[in-house]
């Protein structure tokens, strides 16, 4: 059976929502992927900080 099926049987049967994907907690992933989703956080945040700077000095030598 599939895992639509399956879920729209237990959606039926009246079980909550939060039951139906258990595996999409986030900390069911292994710490190596966790370890790698926040470092990659981490990177697009800085990268988007220096885009920004970069930015401000354009206009600033522009200005």
């Amino acid at each position: 059976m599939g895992r639509r099926r399956r879920e729209r049987r237990a959606l039926e049967a009246g079980a909550p929502r939060d039951d139906l994907r258990p595996d999409m907690n986030a900390t069911a992933l292994p710490a190596p992927v966790r370890r790698l989703a926040g470092l990659a956080l981490v990177a697009a945040g800085v990268g988007f900080t220096g885009l920004l700077a970069f930015v401000h000095v354009l206009v600033e030598l522009f200005d």
